[in-house]
């Protein structure tokens, strides 16, 4: 799988409104889709909910996920974690699911980054650099 060609990555404009998970869903059903990488700050039902569908079928033809989610937050819901645990459960080693609690008063697990590897690129969707 090439990653990288050289070429410089473009930033995405939408007209109208934009739905986040509408293009993660898009993403989930590319055929193509090895590996879901999700690293983020924060998870909770009512987002993870809304590609829960996209995300078991993924699942269910083979894909692998790998689920980061932070919990020094106070955001992230427990459920987000048991949905994680779930889909381990049930789909045994194409998934792998962690949190992260760090122990410092000064830092944050911080992160909302989403890569989708297909089978000869791979899409990298980063979000609020701050």
């Amino acid at each position: 799988m090439k990653v990288s060609d050289g070429t410089i990555p473009r930033q995405q404009t939408y007209s109208g409104e934009f739905r986040f998970f509408e293009r993660i869903n898009e993403l989930l059903e590319n055929e193509d889709l090895r590996l879901l990488r999700i690293a983020s700050a924060y998870a909770r039902w009512d987002g993870l909910g809304l590609i829960s569908e996209q995300l078991e079928a993924f699942l269910q033809s083979g894909g692998n996920v790998e689920l980061i989610f932070g919990f020094d937050n106070g955001v992230t819901s427990p459920d987000s974690f048991l949905y994680g645990l779930y889909l381990l459960d049930t789909y045994g080693s194409n998934v792998y699911v962690g949190a992260v609690e760090d122990p410092y008063d000064n830092a944050t697990f911080h992160p909302k980054m989403y890569q989708f590897w297909l089978e000869d690129h791979a899409t990298i969707i980063v979000g609020s650099a701050n």
